[in-house]
């Protein structure tokens, strides 16, 4: 059997275009082809979406700045809830003067203070209860003492509590006191010369010669 050399195949396909026919198989090449305007819109089309994508990504997801505020609305809804004890003193009788004596004692490890204290009240409507402030005292419950200001008898006290919430020292009366007249409470008391800041405390320096000494 003989072939077509390569010179006759090439001039059986000019012949065969001369003739509008199309070219032979052989002379085809094999495999897909696509336009370039079609692979450009492929592109775009795909290059929107993906942008499409992350703009609603963006949207949608919850933001860190988002999620900080959220905490914070909700750690001040908790501190609006919480509800705080009434630390105010009955109105029914104001303290009107005060006389403290105090005598700290500057000791290594035991920073102590021993105090007394004279308040003359007004009572404003009748009560049989006389309410006062003390936070970190020891009250000697046996030296209270109630007097009417200018003389007379005043009522007894029948019972001493303590509201430890509200920092409360409540002196519990037998009978009512009246109104517009003024009563003297004593008490004596001891405490702690703390380091804190707060109340009667201690504080410490150091003296020209580099020595630490307290104070208060």
């Amino acid at each position: 059997m003989n072939f077509p050399s390569s010179r006759e195949r090439l001039d059986m396909n000019v012949k065969d275009k001369e003739n509008g026919d199309e070219p032979s198989d052989r002379s085809r090449k094999k495999g897909w082809y696509v336009e370039q305007k079609t692979v450009i819109i492929v592109i775009i089309v795909f290059l929107l979406a993906l942008i499409i994508v992350g703009i609603l990504v963006g949207y949608l997801s919850p933001s860190e700045c988002a999620e900080t505020e959220n905490d914070e609305n909700i750690k001040s809804s908790k501190l609006k809830k919480k509800t705080y004890p009434y630390v105010l003193l009955p109105s029914s009788v104001v303290p009107i003067h005060y006389q403290v004596e105090l005598q700290p004692f500057l000791i290594p490890d035991n920073f102590t203070f021993d105090g007394s204290v004279r308040i003359t009240v007004l009572c404003t409507q009748p009560t049989d209860n006389i309410t006062v402030h003390i936070n970190d005292l020891t009250i000697d419950h046996n030296t209270i003492e109630l007097r009417r200001a200018k003389g007379g008898a005043s009522p007894k006290i029948k019972k001493v509590s303590h509201d430890e919430e509200r920092e409360f020292l409540i002196l519990h009366l037998d009978n009512s006191l009246k109104a517009q007249e003024q009563h003297e409470v004593a008490m004596k008391f001891t405490g702690n010369l703390n380091d804190k800041l707060v109340g009667f405390y201690r504080s410490s320096y150091r003296d020209s010669s580099g020595k630490t000494r307290s104070g208060n």
